[in-house]
């Protein structure tokens, strides 16, 4: 059985028709995600050894995940970073920025 990695899945759903809008859309909620994913898988964590390393039950942390963080507080992001060994930044650009992250994304 071939193992999926998080990079082939999204390049696959990229490919179907009205994903590509959907995610720009939910474009920082999937940056979260993947980040916290990719550094989950990095240091060889399933969500119940993450979930307790951060102080926080395994349920939760599952729908969060499931969710996309969307609804997940500064402060149990904050737990997760720390218990990923990892810090949380946060920052509101305008949207016209020349640093806007996203606007960068989309020319790409």
């Amino acid at each position: 059985m071939k193992t999926t990695t998080l990079q082939d899945y999204k390049a696959r759903q990229m490919k179907e028709p009205g994903v590509s809008r959907a995610w720009q859309e939910l474009e920082e909620e999937f940056e979260m995600l993947e980040s916290i994913l990719n550094l989950r898988e990095r240091a060889g964590m399933s969500q119940d050894v993450l979930a307790k390393k951060a102080g926080i039950s395994r349920s939760v942390y599952s729908r969060l995940e499931r969710d996309g963080f969307r609804n997940a507080s500064l402060a149990i992001l904050r737990k997760i970073a720390e218990a990923l060994d990892a810090r949380l930044v946060v920052h509101i650009d305008h949207k016209n920025s020349p640093g806007c992250r996203s606007k960068q994304k989309r020319a790409k």
